[in-house]
């Protein structure tokens, strides 16, 4: 199978009114990829900036000129010539091409399985998890808007669970009590996106022993190897690392360093399926955890995706990769993605990622569409 024929498309999708986001609408970049048979698969690109456009020209540029020449340039047998392909592409590329790689990826990989009539999933090994229940996620901000989110979860039964807190120590004690005050023995997680030092890490996680923490994610900056390693040599809480764990190179480095006990895979940012997949083999190698984290708002390419990931990799125990309440006005696929952390969601066991795109929806969002063969 050559692929003759590529569409990128942007969307600009409303959100209902209670989403929590600043804007009304939500951009998304899907690609799409046609054999001679007029088979077609689906792929997503999360886009990182929706301030002017930056992020969408970034991604539509390196799709465009890049990475769908590369897999127009191919002949793909089987889902495991297409994560040849595509694994031999992404080492060329840089990281800030991963999220551009993901939609690409996806795209060939739902294509073949649907030619095929299997599914994606098969890549990562056999189903190890029937169902996941995913994990909740509080959004930093003030104490009330931790309070409202936290309520909001106790109605849901959400027995994991992220806080995001940011540098005012004072905030993030008051926070945490919050959380534990309404949702009780919840295993809870700490986000610090980087915003401490390695000292003001240690002394905060300290301080914060009597709310029985499960973990930390991303204490200090991710480019602060040396303050990861210190973190985690003291021991306090199991330390997770999120920004920085994208290409080979750098799960390497930090196992190398020992500067984590666990590694956050996004699929997006590890630039597709078969990498995310592949820094989880190398992880579970070296002894350490893995967890799947959100993507966000999508369209449910990037979900889909997740799922997979979430039900046939070893030893994922937490799992955010879905988002917990429809976001979007409509669900662009057919089945729906969005899940309740309230109820197990199934592994997808249909052909390709699973999911189909509704073509209607995709051409009454765009705002923009290229193609190209």
């Amino acid at each position: 199978m050559r692929p003759t024929a590529f569409d990128i498309a942007l969307l600009s999708v409303p959100l209902v009114s209670n989403a929590t986001s600043a804007e009304p609408h939500i951009r998304l970049l899907l690609v799409t990829v046609r054999d001679a048979s007029g088979n077609q698969g689906w792929g997503e690109c999360p886009i990182t900036s929706q301030d002017g456009d930056p992020g969408y020209s970034l991604m539509r540029d390196t799709l465009r000129h890049d990475i769908l020449p590369a897999f127009a340039s191919g002949t793909f047998d089987d889902l495991q010539s297409v994560a040849d392909t595509s694994q031999a592409l992404l080492r060329d590329l840089p990281v800030s091409s991963y999220r551009a790689h993901c939609g690409a990826e996806l795209a060939m990989l739902d294509l073949m399985g649907r030619r095929q009539m299997k599914s994606s999933g098969e890549l990562i090994g056999p189903l190890r998890r029937q169902a996941v229940r995913y994990a909740g996620r509080i959004v930093h901000g003030a104490d009330e808007f931790v309070k409202e989110q936290t309520i909001k979860i106790r109605r849901q039964s959400v027995r994991q669970l992220t806080l995001e807190i940011g540098a005012d120590p004072d905030a993030g004690h008051r926070q945490l009590e919050i959380v534990r005050q309404i949702l009780g023995d919840v295993e809870l997680r700490i986000a610090v996106h980087g915003a401490w030092s390695a000292d003001t890490a240690i002394r905060e996680l300290r301080a914060m022993a009597h709310w029985r923490l499960a973990g930390v994610e991303q204490p200090v900056s991710a480019d602060d190897l040396e303050g990861m390693a210190a973190v985690t040599a003291a021991g306090l809480v199991p330390v997770i690392a999120r920004e920085s764990v994208t290409s080979t190179e750098n799960v390497l480095r930090l196992i190398a360093e020992r500067a984590c006990d666990v590694i956050s895979l996004s699929v997006s940012r590890c630039g597709g399926l078969v990498n995310a997949a592949r820094l989880h083999r190398i992880a579970r190698d070296a002894g350490l955890g893995c967890q799947l984290e959100a993507e966000g708002i999508d369209a449910g390419l990037l979900s889909a995706a997740g799922r997979h990931l979430a039900t046939r990799a070893e030893g994922m125990n937490y799992c955010e990769c879905a988002v917990a309440e429809p976001r979007l006005v409509e669900s662009l696929t057919r089945p729906s993605m969005v899940v309740s952390p309230d109820v197990p969601s199934e592994a997808l066991r249909q052909p390709g990622l699973g999911p189909r795109m509704l073509p209607e929806l995709v051409e009454h969002f765009a705002t923009q569409r290229i193609s190209f063969g």
